[in-house]
C-alpha cells in the first residue's frame, strides 16, 4: 500500500502492533521512531504520520494533514453478482482507478448463494476497498451498494452516457464509442452474461451495447479492460 488509511477517529489512538497496518508499517516500510509515513484518513485528508515510539503491544504515532487529494470519478461501475473471489478482485482494482460507485446486482443468472457470502453479508469487502485505494494513494473509498434487482438499481442512477457490454459481433466495440465527458456508466455482466430479458430492461432504460473484442472474459478481466478503454477516452489514464 502507498498510504496508510486510518478513520478519523482510529488516527487520535495509538496503533495495536497486531493491526496488519502496524506490521507494514514495522515490516515492510521499516520505519523507526523519528520517521513520517504517508497516512491519510478514509474520506478525509491526506497528510503524513510521524512515528513518536512502540512498546510490545502499541505503536505511537502523531498525524499532520495535509491536502484533501483528488476526488473520484463520477464513473458507475454495474457488475453482476460474481463469485465472491473475483468480486474482490473487481473491489479492489476498481477503486484503485478511482471508479465512483460499484453497484454489483444479482442476474439472472447469478448464482443466488453469492449474495450470502461474508463478503456481503459481513462488510468484508472493505478490506478490498482499502487495499485498491491505498494501492493508489488515495483516501476516497467509493460506495458500494449490492442490488437483488435490476430494475431497483437502475432507478437510481445518474443521467449521461450509459453501456451495457455484450458478447456479439454486431455490436460496436466499446473503443469506437465517444466518451466525451462524465458522468459514465459501464453494466458489465456475471461469468454467464446478461439475459435477453435483461438486455431490453437495460435498452429501455437507455443504454447502448458495445463489446470488448472476440474472446470471451472472466468478469473481472471485462470489467478491467472496460473501466480502462473508458478512462483513456476520457483523458485519465
Amino acid at each position: 500500500m502507498n498510504i496508510i488509511l486510518f478513520t478519523a477517529d482510529e488516527i487520535q489512538k495509538p496503533l495495536s502492533l497486531s493491526d496488519p497496518r502496524a506490521a507494514h508499517i514495522l515490516n515492510v516500510l521499516k520505519a523507526v521512531p523519528g520517521q513520517a509515513i504517508r497516512a491519510g484518513i478514509i474520506n478525509g485528508p491526506q497528510g503524513s504520520a510521524r512515528i513518536i515510539s512502540l512498546d510490545g503491544k502499541f505503536l505511537y504515532f502523531s498525524f499532520e494533514p495535509g491536502d484533501e487529494g483528488e476526488g473520484l470519478l463520477d464513473l458507475v461501475l454495474i457488475a453482476g453478482l460474481c463469485r465472491p473471489h473475483s468480486a474482490q478482485k473487481i473491489l479492489r482494482e476498481a477503486a484503485s482507478l478511482g471508479v465512483g460507485k460499484m453497484y454489483f446486482v444479482r442476474t439472472e443468472l447469478s448464482e443466488k448463494s453469492y449474495a450470502m457470502s461474508k463478503l456481503w453479508t459481513a462488510g468484508a469487502y472493505k478490506r478490498f476497498l482499502l487495499e485498491g485505494t491505498g494501492q493508489a494513494y488515495s483516501t476516497r473509498l467509493p460506495e458500494i451498494k449490492l442490488f437483488l434487482s435490476l430494475d431497483e438499481l437502475l432507478e437510481i442512477l445518474p443521467g449521461g452516457l450509459q453501456i451495457m457490454l455484450e458478447i456479439g459481433e454486431k455490436e460496436p466495440l466499446l473503443s469506437d464509442i465517444p466518451v466525451i465527458s462524465l458522468p459514465v456508466t459501464l453494466a458489465v455482466g456475471s461469468e454467464r452474461g446478461w439475459t435477453r430479458a435483461e438486455r431490453e430492461v437495460f435498452l429501455s432504460s437507455g443504454f447502448k451495447t458495445a463489446r470488448l473484442g472476440q474472446r470471451i472474459l472472466r468478469t473481472e478481466t471485462a470489467v478491467l479492460c472496460g473501466l480502462s478503454i473508458v478512462l483513456s477516452k476520457l483523458g485519465k489514464m
